[in-house]
This record gives structure tokens, C-alpha cells and sequence, in this order.
């Protein structure tokens, strides 16, 4: 059984990723928010099902670009039409407005779905306007997508294809769970009941790669991250990309630092917090 179990293991960590297809067709009417604007594009199916389309978020003012792109990865019974109302308002869109394109696919509505990680990383090869393959990119998940997240992040076949940079995985699930090459954000908190931070933190004590990050914030539930929640990660989230894609030193401080408003030392109260800086 154990044989089994790893093989199976095995085959969802090192699959291949072949580009995702962006099918021809027109985008739905796009609407805009604080300094973003959004659309849902026609793709090909994604692996997991659901309705074959990803929402796209930019900068509404898109002069400043191109600009490095960011694949997020949605939590379970969060996909489909629910990653906009879910996610966009308080993450996908001010991540969007801070310098990025991110891609957010609209797949596994319903269902729980190992092989997100694949539509996640084949997300990044989207022939999408505005985006600066010259760069680097990002990953990022919640929950479920957390875990496609944390398991995309161990994938040298694709961190290298794609040039990942880093990866964030909010409260998520961390079994199984395979050495990331790339760092990684854990976040999670001390509320959180669906997905405990005990998964997220023994993961992060057994990531060897430099540059790891884990903070649990003092009562935050697992929907922190969610539009319904308070969304304290949303500035480290885009910090953490600021520093690995943008090497903004500033944005560095913020995660790895010590200083007034830094991740560990900042207003948010912590019940972990560490890192080891890259």
C-alpha cells in the first residue's frame, strides 16, 4: 500500500505541464475596481473541469507596462463563477493594482481536485496582452489552491519553464507535501477550524529552501483571505512578490525585516511569525 501511495504521490507532484490554451473569442464586458480592471477569458478545459474561461486582472492603467504575471489558484467550493466575488475585491484586484497580471482560473467548482496545481501552472503559459515574459513570475492559492500552490512550487520542470519566482499559499493544505524549490509564504491562523495551522506550519518547518516565510495571524479564520474576510495578508502578499519578481529591497524589509510595519514586527498580532531570509 505504501508503494501505491507514493507512486500516486509521485505522479501529482512531477506531471507535465504543457501551455494552456487561450481560445479565440471575444472576453467578456470588462468592469474595474480600485486601480484594476478584470475579465473572464475563453481557455481550453482545464484539467480539473468547470467552466473553461479564467479571469484576468490588470492595472487600469496600463501605460506603466508590460508587467510580470501571477497564477492564483482558488479554494474548494471557490471556483467557477465564485473566484471574482470570492477573491477579486480584496486580493486578485489591489495584487493586480500594485504592478501585475494576474490569472485566476475558474476551474473545480464543486469538486476537490489534486490536479489544480497542472491548470495553475499551465495558467502561466496564457497568451495574455500586457505581460512581461522577460520577468519572472508568481504563484499564489488558497486553501485548496494552497495546496496546487505549494505542490506547483515543487515542480522544477515547471519553475524553470516558467521562471517562478515564489509562490504564497494561504491557509493551506499541506498534505502531501513535497520540497519546494522556490520560497514560499505560509500563511494561515489560529482561528482557522476547516484547514488547522498545524499543516501549514509543519510545512514550512520542513521546507529547506531559503526565503520561507510563515505567519499565523492571532484570530484569523480560514476565510482571512476570502472577500467575506478581514484580508490582513493582501500588502504581504504583494510584498512578497515586490521583493522576489520586483527586487524592491523595501518590500524585503517588509517580509524578512524587522522594522515598523514589517510582517513579524508590524500591528498585526502574530502567533508565529518567523522566516529565513533568501
Amino acid at each position: 500500500m505504501t508503494k501505491i501511495v507514493n507512486l500516486a504521490l509521485a505522479a501529482i507532484s512531477l506531471p507535465s505541464f504543457p501551455a494552456h490554451a487561450a481560445l479565440p473569442g471575444n472576453a467578456t464586458a470588462g468592469t474595474s475596481g480600485a486601480g484594476y480592471t478584470k475579465d473572464s477569458i475563453p481557455v481550453a478545459p482545464w484539467k480539473c473541469g468547470g467552466p473553461s474561461t479564467a479571469v484576468v486582472y490588470k492595472p487600469s492603467d496600463t501605460s506603466g507596462g508590460p508587467y510580470p504575471l501571477i497564477s492564483f489558484a482558488h479554494g474548494f467550493t471557490a471556483g467557477g463563477t465564485r473566484v471574482d466575488p470570492d477573491y477579486g475585491p480584496k486580493l486578485l484586484g489591489p495584487l493586480a493594482a500594485a504592478g501585475y497580471v494576474v490569472v485566476a482560473t475558474e476551474d473545480a467548482p464543486k469538486k476537490y481536485c489534486e490536479w489544480e496545481t497542472a491548470d495553475q501552472i499551465s495558467s502561466l503559459g496564457l497568451d495574455l496582452r500586457d505581460v512581461d515574459r522577460s520577468r519572472p513570475t508568481g504563484i499564489a492559492g488558497h486553501s485548496m489552491g494552497g495546496h496546487a500552490t505549494e505542490l506547483s512550487s515543487s515542480n522544477s520542470r515547471a519553475v524553470s519553464k516558467y521562471n517562478i519566482a515564489t509562490a504564497v499559499a494561504l491557509h493551506p493544505v499541506s498534505f502531501p507535501f513535497f520540497q519546494p524549490k522556490i520560497p514560499v509564504f505560509f500563511g494561515t491562523g489560529s482561528a482557522d477550524v476547516i484547514v488547522p495551522p498545524s499543516g501549514p506550519v509543519l510545512a514550512y518547518k520542513a521546507t529547506k529552501k531559503s526565503g520561507k516565510v510563515l505567519a499565523e495571524i492571532k484570530g484569523a479564520t480560514h476565510f482571512e483571505p476570502n472577500t467575506i474576510g478581514r484580508n490582513r495578508w493582501t500588502p504581504f502578499v504583494i510584498a512578497m512578490f515586490d521583493c522576489h519578481i520586483k527586487r524592491q529591497s523595501e518590500q524585503c524589509d517588509k517580509i524578512y525585516g524587522t522594522g515598523e510595519g514589517a510582517l513579524c514586527s508590524g500591528a498585526i498580532s502574530m502567533t508565529k511569525c518567523e522566516s529565513v531570509a533568501p
